[in-house]
């Protein structure tokens, strides 16, 4: 992850959020929360720690940050992110990729699943994929399994990489 580059995007989203005065103001800075989330969701730790560091550094300097918003920031890092270990980042991570997922798998159509399935299909080798089709047409159900930040198809023991 690239720390300043977040901090960049993330510090003009804070003061939005922080000074929305109505739902539309609100909306409108939400709706990029979901693509700022990704790169903190794949980071190791460390970087997470020196976003955050840099980020509660930014807003202390920006007069435009309220008090109470920058203050908030420092304590929630002070007295959560510094004091958990990594299987406890592990499962803050694993909350934030859920509601992530959650969230957009109840807006993403139907067609767009099928079309990103089949464009990351038609790369694997032909071999693999006639074995899963092969699996589907005995009847065989199949799964989408997330590992490592990639999701593989699964049918039994035949697995092909998205």
């Amino acid at each position: 992850m690239d720390v300043q580059k977040m901090v960049e995007q993330w510090l003009p989203l804070i003061k939005q959020l922080a000074t929305a005065h109505d739902v539309d103001d609100r909306d409108a800075a939400s709706s990029q929360l979901d693509e700022y989330l990704m790169p903190i969701i794949a980071a190791p730790v460390a970087q997470i720690r020196e976003f955050y560091r840099e980020l509660v550094q930014r807003m202390k300097a920006d007069e435009a940050v309220p008090w109470a918003v920058w203050r908030l920031f420092e304590f929630w890092g002070e007295n959560v992110l510094d004091k958990i270990e990594k299987e406890e980042v592990i499962g803050l991570k694993t909350e934030i990729a859920k509601r992530i997922a959650e969230n957009s798998f109840s807006q993403i159509p139907k067609e767009d699943w099928i079309a990103s399935m089949i464009g990351a299909l038609q790369w694997r080798d032909p071999e693999r994929l006639k074995e899963i089709e092969m699996k589907l047409e005995a009847g065989h159900k199949p799964r989408v399994r997330g590992k490592e930040s990639c999701l593989f198809l699964e049918v039994d023991n035949s697995q092909v990489m998205l």
